[in-house]
């Protein structure tokens, strides 16, 4: 564990600002502040309430490992069944209804495995595990809020092309991901912005990940504490924001394109690896 000091005049509690009764780690990675208890990450009987400042391995497991972590879910092949039916029995017009409705590309959805549910005129989009492991089915109508099928677990959006090394652009939601898709980037869909954390350390240990975060608060909070965790378990992490007046991937698209959209994700790419987002050479925009 860190060793601790009292906090003084000098060098006062980084959280309340008072000089006294509170506790910093050395290398100041952390404090124990029995005054506040808002952005905590648990109470110490007795001394106070922890905040963490900086991720090390340390404090990993204190702010991303719960005391008993549930396995993650496995293959559902009751639902994969359902899921290969619908996508098989998808005419292309749904797609193409899709696509429009969204604003990307075809050819993204259908990395995505698009499938049409008639009997609810809905569109379905697998959630994944890595190991083409289906563990839940997202169920997004023509008209309301989208919703899981039962027997669902939230999982992945995992396009069919996605590389098993090389640069991956992490994104909220399907219609985030089939935008950079769209793009001609390597993309994966969490489920929202606060999920998916170990699956997706599962799926993307051997690559370099690019969290896309959205422009509001909830949004950008999720990433940040996605890039934290996933720079302990992949290759390298960076987080990447839409310009000012976008509010998430997919409205940057809309508003610039995807050459435009293409070039500034590549340069964040650049500037954190030294390197394109495709191993081996640049990729092109499709056409």
């Amino acid at each position: 564990m860190s060793q601790w000091k009292r906090v003084t005049r000098l060098s006062p509690c980084p959280v309340c600002k008072k000089p006294d009764w509170c506790l910093i780690a050395h290398d100041r990675s952390a404090a124990i502040c029995p005054r506040i208890e808002q952005g905590s990450v648990r109470n110490i009987e007795g001394s106070g309430y922890l905040h963490i400042f900086k991720i090390t391995k340390e404090w990993a497991r204190e702010v991303y490992v719960p005391a008993r972590a549930k396995p993650l879910p496995e293959h559902n092949e009751v639902l994969a069944i359902r899921a290969r039916q619908w996508i098989r029995e998808c005419e292309p017009t749904r797609i193409e209804e899709l696509a429009g409705m969204l604003g990307v590309s075809t050819e993204a959805l259908n990395l995505l495995n698009v499938g049409w549910f008639d009997k609810n005129q809905s569109w379905i989009l697998p959630m994944m595990r890595t190991g083409g492991r289906l563990i839940g089915i997202r169920i997004r109508p023509q008209t309301g809020k989208k919703f899981a099928i039962k027997g669902s677990k939230n999982g992945l959006f995992i396009p069919n092309n996605l590389p098993s090394e090389g640069v991956v652009y992490v994104c909220e939601g399907e219609s985030d991901t089939a935008a950079m898709l769209t793009c001609g980037l390597n993309a994966v869909g969490r489920p929202s912005c606060n999920s998916g954390d170990r699956l997706l350390k599962e799926l993307l240990e051997n690559n370099e990940v690019i969290v896309c975060a959205d422009r509001d608060g909830v949004g950008r909070r999720g990433a940040e504490s996605l890039v934290q965790y996933l720079n302990l378990h992949v290759l390298g992490a960076t987080m990447m924001l839409p310009p000012d007046k976008y509010k998430d991937m997919r409205d940057w698209l809309h508003g610039e394109g995807k050459e435009k959209v293409y070039t500034a994700s590549k340069r964040v790419s650049e500037e954190a690896w030294g390197r394109g987002v495709h191993t081996g050479s640049d990729a092109r925009v499709p056409d």
